[in-house]
């Protein structure tokens, strides 16, 4: 069988990874060919967390990744098959705000969270999600996620590890039409930053985790 787009995300994301780069992926659903390829070339595996946590159907799928599991899959030839995982204990909570509980990425947020997973016995670290419901998802709304996140990680939070955010080539987003050519680099999913918005982001970023390192140094 050729290798499909879902090997040769794999490959690409196994190449980022020989070159000392972090990769992560947030999947939705396990059964498909390749599943078992992204679960050994993830550096990262986050579930969402509305709320406090997601209650949607996609919370099964991101919760099963910290036990030993057995669920209906793929092999790599397509034949249908029971796979079976030994589980992770490395997973964090992604805050991305929730549609009726609204954004979830401020301070108070954050210390909540904090707050449960310290009961929970769990590692303090808490990713922040820029787009979704915490930019009402509206592509350029995420900078300012971002900045604000970038704000309570230079006061010295330390359970902020990282942020998503939804970036490409061309900001927003495109849908396909028949007979109609689409914009190279342009998301069809959610809509995203164009890479040029996304870098004075990271820049800032950069400049608040090096403000956090500092200010450990002093203490």
């Amino acid at each position: 069988m050729p290798p499909g787009p879902a090997h040769k995300i794999c490959h690409l994301i196994n190449d980022i990874i020989s070159r000392v780069y972090p990769s992560h992926c947030h999947l939705i659903d396990d059964k498909y060919p390749g599943g078992p390829d992204f679960d050994g070339a993830q550096n990262l595996r986050a579930f969402s967390a509305c709320a406090a946590f997601t209650r949607t159907p996609y919370a099964l799928v991101n919760r099963r990744p910290a036990h030993p599991h057995c669920f209906p899959s793929f092999t790599r030839e397509g034949a249908p098959a029971v796979l079976t995982t030994t589980g992770s204990n490395q997973g964090h909570p992604a805050l991305r705000g929730g549609s009726l509980s609204g954004p979830n990425h401020s301070a108070r947020h954050v210390d909540k969270t904090v707050l449960l997973l310290r009961e929970a016995g769990l590692p303090l670290v808490v990713m922040i999600d820029c787009s979704h419901a915490n930019s009402a998802r509206k592509p350029d709304q995420q900078v300012q996620v971002a900045s604000a996140t970038a704000a309570q990680v230079g006061a010295g939070q330390r359970a902020i590890i990282g942020v998503m955010i939804e970036s490409n080539i061309v900001g927003g987003r495109q849908h396909h039409k028949e007979g109609q050519k689409l914009v190279h680099g342009q998301s069809m999913t959610d809509g995203s930053l164009a890479f040029a918005g996304t870098v004075p982001v990271l820049e800032n970023l950069a400049r608040a985790a090096t403000a956090r390192r500092s200010l450990a140094a002093q203490a």
